[in-house]
């Protein structure tokens, strides 16, 4: 036995407790995970004259430490299993072992082999460099989660100044072509902003020789001689990014790993560029280009927003204003619609704070945002989107008094301002005027077009900023009630869009760092309750709220765009899972939900053969749901997108079926293999005073298009006896089984039920 540990019991005593305090001091001092690890176990060699320690944890050997030969991991890791009390060293031959767990989120032990078996206290030493092990970790892990949030916090906080530093830069530049500034000040400010805003060296405006609608030239150049962005801002008639630029009329950005086929570039010696289009009067007359000769520059989407805004006050300040009035009007207004723009609206509604204040008379704030505009503007084009914000412009307008104000903040965002709000009238009460008007379909190109709106209301005679944002608030709150609806702004309601926000950065970094679960619900025969097959739905478990609901996440994913890489993320893991099924099932088949956005995206395709690639998952064993009103959205790309998916030898099926309003001309014509009755119409099978007519039909047409119909979501032994009764042969819900982990799922399909 080592010096140390023949020491009497007392002074062993005080020793450990010594070393204890030590060990923490020396984990906790800037070591990370691993680091910390291989000091204790180091330690622990030290302070028991142990001939080895370890730490096991997950299944294998996290640090290890001791005589240089080391012990073999399977010794080690049969020590940690409670397999093994005795090990064979070469060096020291035979030896005691022992191991104590270590209380983490991972399960794992801390173990020691020595040649002479451990004392009392020396076992109780080794417990607390355990114990010790255990707060060190989880101080490390918090550190982290702080260090992470920190990070997060900066990201934000520098996406905030850059907001506000484009606003006050663009600000300056309408103040210069409102007071009447030369056109060569306002194009030099352009350019300048340009290029301090997107971070590049280099920023140039070229215009259209008059003369020459296939030639331009530099009007205003920073950070480079004209003479050298010629090459980049040559007309329509070359093949330069500027010409890019105006003959696509969008934005056109080269990356450096681009550059090879951008040879004006590589001329210059820049590595990266973008340019945007300039226009007067509705035509494109130039390009505004940045460029960097920096490594590695790739450009984000706030970058090209930020270059696309210069664009539009260049082309601002080059239309053809004939008169100082002219000039302002198009400062103020929005060149679309020709509605107030944002900055009129801020300056009426503080004059009409400012006599609120005065009167006693309250204003009301009205945010709109158009519901399915996207999809109109995707399915039509640009140039009826643009058509239909115009019509809306001016039903707008017609739904209100003459002395309220219209005004388009951009894109389909419209607001508007109520000023000296009548004793006798409601605002809520407008705003659902305003969706009757906007109800009525458009005629867009000769096709009707159908459009809803969510509005929030905010009343009072607070500050500017709070009334603007409590109705953006209650337009937010609007949409996550199911949209073509009015909200009034009420307190509550700025803490739930706080907890919001913080949901959507927890969701994000559960994402980025895999923290959420994929679990498995049986499908069953209801005659005998055997399993046909799996539906795979994610599940979160917050590190602080516990499980989140999936009507709370997946509706805030779709919002927020992560639907997209939540989507393909639950596909992969769970066909990694169906590819491990015992092989003596291979009629077991796995279902995953498609969103909207996932059935829209055109690389969707691919995205699913390549996962069933890797997963080497069987096609046919793949089913994909989608639900019908998703289905409805666009009838005519929905069936030629799931024709698609269908070629890949997948299984396909409509989730929730009856709830929408599918037309049977396009059922006919999806290549689908199922139907899910919704719950609804299986929480009706048992009341007297309804008629299951829904649940027969569903029935019936699966019979007549031979699909195979699940009914979903029965929970009572008498719905699941009612179901058969009506011919249904499968089902699914928490009856049979509840979603349950993958471990469980296997567990399930092993008890045959």
């Amino acid at each position: 036995m080592s010096a140390r540990v023949e020491q009497a019991p007392e002074v062993a005593s005080l020793w450990s407790v010594r070393e204890l305090v030590d060990l923490l001091a020396s984990v906790w001092a800037d070591l990370d995970e691993e680091e910390a690890l291989a000091v204790t176990v180091a330690r622990c060699v030290e302070i028991l004259g142990a001939e080895v320690a370890a730490v096991v944890a997950d299944g294998r050997v996290a640090a290890v430490a001791g005589a240089a030969a080391g012990a073999d991991d399977g010794d080690l890791l049969a020590v940690a299993d409670g397999r093994k009390g005795i090990v064979e060293l070469p060096w020291a031959g035979v030896s005691q072992a022992v191991s104590v767990a270590v209380e983490d989120e991972r399960p794992g032990r801390l173990l020691i082999v020595r040649k002479q078996p451990l004392g009392p206290q020396e076992l109780d030493l080794l417990r607390g460099l355990a114990r010790v092990l255990s707060i060190s970790l989880r101080m490390h892990r918090t550190l982290a989660q702080v260090r992470a949030q920190a990070e997060e916090n900066e990201r934000l906080a520098e996406r905030l100044r850059h907001r506000q530093a484009l606003l006050e830069r663009l600000t300056r530049i309408e103040r210069a072509i409102t007071h009447g500034a030369d056109r060569q000040t306002v194009l030099d400010m352009i350019a300048q902003g340009a290029s301090e805003l997107v971070g590049d060296e280099a920023a140039g405006l070229g215009l259209l020789h008059p003369d020459d609608s296939e030639r331009a030239r530099v009007v205003a150049a920073v950070g480079i001689a004209p003479e050298l962005l010629d090459p980049l801002l040559q007309g329509p008639a070359g093949s330069s990014l500027g010409g890019r630029a105006m003959e696509q009329g969008r934005l056109v950005a080269v990356d450096e790993d681009e550059r090879e086929g951008a040879a004006e570039l590589t001329e210059q010696g820049l590595r990266a560029a973008m340019a945007a289009p300039v226009h007067e009067k509705g035509r494109v007359i130039g390009s505004l280009v940045v460029a960097t000769a920096r490594r590695g520059r790739r450009y984000s989407e706030a970058e090209r927003e930020t270059l696309l805004a210069f664009a539009e006050h260049a082309s601002l300040a080059l239309s053809d204003a004939r008169t100082v009035e002219d000039a302002v009007f198009r400062s103020v207004h929005d060149p679309l619609t020709e509605l107030p723009n944002r900055l009129l609206f801020q300056d009426r509604l503080d004059h009409a704070l400012a006599l609120a204040e005065r009167s006693g008379r309250p204003v009301a704030v009205l945010f709109l945002d158009l519901d399915g505009f996207k999809r109109v503007n995707d399915s039509l084009g640009h140039a009826a989107g643009d058509e239909l914000l115009v019509a809306v412009a001016g039903r707008l307008r017609r739904s209100v008094r003459p002395a309220d104000t219209v005004a388009r903040l951009g894109g389909d965002e419209f607001a508007i301002l109520i000023e000296e709000l009548p004793p006798d009238v409601q605002a809520g009460s407008a705003a659902e005027r305003i969706l009757g008007e906007l109800a009525e379909p458009f005629v867009i190109r000769s096709r009707s077009v159908v459009l809803g709106a969510s509005v929030g209301v905010a009343v009072g005679t607070s500050r500017r900023d709070d009334l603007v944002h409590a109705a953006d608030l209650a337009m937010y709150r609007a949409k996550e009630e199911g949209k073509g609806r009015v909200q009034v702004f009420q307190p509550e309601m700025r803490a739930a869009v706080t907890q919001r926000l913080d949901l959507e950065v927890d969701l994000r970094r559960a994402l980025d760092h895999e923290r959420l679960e994929v679990y498995f619900q049986p499908v069953v025969r209801i005659a005998d309750g055997s399993i046909v097959g799996f539906e795979a739905l994610a599940r979160w478990c917050h590190p602080r709220r516990g499980w989140v609901s999936p009507a709370e996440f997946v509706p805030l994913a779709e919002e927020t765009g992560l639907i997209l890489p939540l989507g393909e993320w639950v596909l992969r893991e769970a066909c990694r899972f169906a590819a491990s099924w015992p092989r003596s099932r291979p009629e077991l088949w796995l279902s995953v939900n498609l969103s909207a956005a996932q059935l829209e995206h055109p690389d969707l395709v691919e995205m699913v053969r390549t996962t069933l690639d890797a997963s080497a998952l069987e096609p046919e064993r793949l089913w994909l749901e989608i639900t019908e009103t998703v289905l409805m959205r666009d009838a005519e790309e929905a069936v030629a997108q799931l024709a698609r998916l269908k070629s890949l030898g997948i299984g396909l099926s409509i989730d929730d079926f009856g709830t929408g309003h599918w037309s049977l001309r396009h059922l006919e014509r999806l290549p689908l293999d199922g139907l899910k009755i919704a719950k609804v119409f299986v929480d009706g099978l048992l009341d007297p005073e309804r008629d299951p007519v829904v649940v027969r039909a569903v029935l019936d047409l699966g019979a007549s298009f031979s699909l195979q119909v699940i009914a979903e979501g029965v929970e009572r032994l008498d719905q699941a006896r009612r179901l058969q009764e009506l011919g249904c042969a499968l089902g699914q819900g928490y009856l049979f089984a509840r979603p349950a982990s993958g471990r469980r799922a296997l567990a399930l399909l092993a008890s045959g039920s």
